[in-house]
């Protein structure tokens, strides 16, 4: 879900947005945050200080995937 910027959340938890955070959509494109939509599935990836680094929307393709 996105938040108030730099902030985002996933789940329960609330992530703060790393300088140079990558948001990749379901076309595999960098959008910016403000792009994000109001809820979606993620995958992400935390940098060394816990912040989010890396994002990206999941298809349902790609979901069903990873549930398998």
């Amino acid at each position: 879900t996105a938040t108030s910027y730099p902030y985002v959340t996933i789940g329960d938890k609330q992530f703060h947005l790393a300088p140079g955070t990558r948001i990749f959509d379901q076309n595999n494109r960098i959008i910016l945050p403000v792009s994000m939509p109001a809820r979606a599935i993620v995958l992400y990836k935390l940098d060394t200080n816990g912040d989010l680094i890396n994002m990206w929307l999941l298809t349902p393709d790609e979901l069903a995937t990873i549930k398998h």
